[in-house]
């Protein structure tokens, strides 16, 4: 099983340039002994993966390539899902670079 536990603090800013204000939510988490990695990402990334799903896919892969480089798998899987989402195949990207 993989531990996690979320704090979540919302709080406002106010934008001078558009005379508004903002709610802005920050998730934060207490490091335990029992975290393994952590995961930074911005809403790009959490628009094809839930949270579960990222830290499940990084999970799986460090227990399959403990010197591998994690970071670079979850950019190639977020690239192949947000390809698979607009209807192209990854070689077309791939050709279009």
């Amino acid at each position: 099983m993989i531990n996690a536990r979320l704090v979540i603090h919302i709080f406002s800013t106010y934008n001078f340039f558009l005379d508004r204000v903002f709610q802005t939510t920050l998730f934060s988490n207490v490091k335990s002994f029992f975290d393994c990695f952590v995961i930074v990402g911005s809403d790009g990334l959490f628009d094809f993966f839930s949270n579960e799903e990222a830290v499940k896919l990084v999970h799986s892969y460090i227990l399959g390539n403990p010197s591998g480089d994690p970071a670079k798998f979850l950019l190639e899987q977020l690239v192949e899902r947000a390809a698979d989402c607009a209807g192209k195949p990854l070689i077309y990207l791939h050709a279009k670079t």
